[in-house]
């Protein structure tokens, strides 16, 4: 359903929840398919979308699932899905049955902070920050060291209010006992805007 087509009826989609897994990444220069299709998860108002990243040889290194919410843009609640949406099934693809949304919780302790500002290069066609926004301050708080020397193999994200234009925005985050996994939190000072939980490969040190 397209964007004039939601504006027409007083409705908006909204990214909730992101969850992403990287085998591999691919090498410079190196072709990469990404495919992506409605999920047979999606019902009530809930709505799954699947993705896939293969190689030019048919290698899965990759893959995602993003869950949407029809919001009414007045009342800025979920509404349910049109007819046309909850038809749409592809049953005969499914990402593995383990790859479920994860609960997902604040840090208990943070070691990272940076604060941001969100500006009217940050906003998109709803008027509050990208979701890309979000995982580029959780990012951004760690060390480099981290960001750098290893690979981000794993990626959660439950975004859970918006932010907007001028808005001061705090990102924290603090380790897990798993040497190579953070809890982060973004907010605003007055709500919570999103948790995240990064994973990272395996290396020969822990991070310190």
């Amino acid at each position: 359903m397209s964007l004039l087509h939601l504006r027409s009826q007083n409705r908006m989609w909204v990214l909730t929840r992101f969850r992403l897994r990287m085998h591999r990444y691919p090498v410079c220069g190196e072709p990469v398919t990404v495919e992506t299709w409605a999920s047979d998860r999606t019902n009530g108002i809930r709505a799954v979308r699947d993705f896939q990243f293969l190689s030019a040889d048919g290698e899965v290194i990759g893959h995602a699932l993003s869950l949407w919410l029809m919001l009414d843009v007045t009342k800025r609640r979920p509404v349910r899905l049109p007819q046309v949406v909850l038809d749409i099934r592809n049953p005969e693809r499914s990402i593995p049955g383990d790859f479920e949304f994860p609960r997902l919780k604040a840090p208990e302790q943070t070691a990272y902070h940076r604060q941001f500002q969100v500006g009217w290069r940050d906003l998109d066609a709803n008027n509050h920050a990208n979701n890309v926004n979000y995982i580029e301050w959780a990012l951004d708080v760690l060390p480099l060291g981290v960001c750098r020397d290893y690979m981000l193999t794993q990626l959660d994200v439950e975004f859970l209010s918006e932010a907007l234009y001028g808005q001061e925005i705090t990102s924290a985050a603090g380790k897990e006992p798993e040497a190579t996994t953070f809890c982060h939190h973004i907010g605003n000072g007055q709500a919570t805007l999103a948790v995240l939980r990064t994973q990272w490969d395996h290396a020969t040190k822990d991070i310190a």
